[in-house]
């Protein structure tokens, strides 16, 4: 198996996760970057990087990359992305594709005309139940899919009160953005990524703004001095296809209500609920003949990072075609991302039959 030189551009905690997965694969950190000498000086000791850069655009002309994983705040992906293609190297983004739709379209036009290849974290694609549903919906076990439901909402979740993950600035957004787009991504891969009709939703911030928010802990530390909250931490809307199809979604950082993962898939032969995604157990809902069926599944327990990252470094070395998390399928969540915020602050139904091309 070919020795694979990556580079990764960011140190912090998702960073880390990826490079813990890197070294069982045949892959040498070659070089990090980050504006943190701390932060980098670290990292190189935790997993013996031997180079280290404060601009990640020096190790991008310095070091003979396969790959480089960009591991930054959104509002940074556009550029790290770029700079790599632009050098035909591959690149592994972290969800979202960036934090705007000018963005993303932006990195998805440089991969267009580039030999580097671009491939987005939405690590849930890889959870062996979701291959499984993906299989089903494609072999018409469900018969026409007519409805896909879903929630992603905690009790109390937000991500440390004025950070970068609580400016819209640097976020792009909230709740949706952050979390909700695993979902969105679940919801288009199953019904293939169809053309979509208009979307129209409600966000809100009923908890982020509270001086008296009340919370167990909060990842990525305590609020910062000014605790900066300009996201939406509640979002809630509609999504129709052309064909006719819907997705309901549902998600919230934090909610006086229970917590839940949830996906219900509605076909006209069979439907299939996921009530609790963090632990699946998918039921089919069917027939036969006169009796109505509930099926449990039990499908094979999947590492959905290492799978990832498996899948990352095949393409990379040529062994598998790229077929999924393209900058496409992210450019599609982007779209729906953007199309629900405005929906959101104009208080009306988007329309995006008619962008479908753009």
């Amino acid at each position: 198996m070919r020795l694979l030189h990556a580079g990764i551009i960011g140190c912090g905690t998702i960073a880390r996760h990826h490079a813990e997965h890197l070294t069982d694969l045949e892959v040498s950190i070659a070089g990090v970057a980050d504006i943190d000498p701390d932060a980098r000086e670290e990292f190189a000791r935790a997993y013996d990087v031997p180079e280290t850069f404060e601009q990640y655009d020096r190790m991008l002309e310095e070091l003979e990359l396969d790959f480089v994983v960009v591991a930054v705040p959104n509002f940074l992906h556009a550029d790290c992305a770029v700079a790599a293609l632009e050098r035909d190297i591959d690149v592994f983004l972290e969800k979202p594709l960036a934090h705007t739709l000018e963005d993303a379209q932006r990195i998805t036009d440089v991969a267009a005309n580039s030999d580097g290849r671009v491939i987005v974290g939405f690590v849930r694609a890889f959870e062996g139940w979701v291959e499984d549903l993906k299989a089903r919906t494609s072999d018409g076990e469900f018969g026409e899919v007519y409805d896909v439901d879903l929630e992603y909402v905690r009790r109390r979740g937000i991500p440390r009160l004025g950070s970068w993950f609580t400016r819209a600035e640097q976020s792009g957004g909230g709740v949706l953005i952050d979390a909700g787009v695993h979902f969105l991504h679940l919801a288009l891969t199953l019904l293939e990524f169809p053309d979509l009709e208009s979307v129209t939703a409600q966000t809100g911030g009923h908890f982020g703004t509270k001086k008296d928010y009340t919370y167990i802990d909060m990842w990525g530390g305590e609020p910062t001095d000014d605790a900066v909250f300009d996201v939406e931490d509640h979002a809630r809307g509609l999504i129709r296809t052309v064909d006719g199809t819907t997705i309901h979604f549902h998600c919230a950082w934090a909610s006086n209500t229970d917590p839940r993962q949830s996906i219900r898939v509605q076909g006209d032969h069979a439907g299939v609920s996921v009530d609790d995604t963090s632990d699946p157990v998918p039921t089919v809902h069917a027939t036969d003949r006169d009796a109505l069926t509930d099926t449990d599944l039990t499908v094979p327990e999947s590492q959905s990072f290492r799978a990832q990252w498996e899948y990352v470094t095949a393409v990379v070395r040529g062994e598998r075609e790229h077929m999924q998390n393209t900058a496409s399928e992210g450019l599609a969540v982007q779209r729906v991302v953007d199309a629900i915020y405005e929906s959101a602050d104009a208080g009306r139904e988007i329309r995006l039959d008619d962008r479908q091309s753009s």
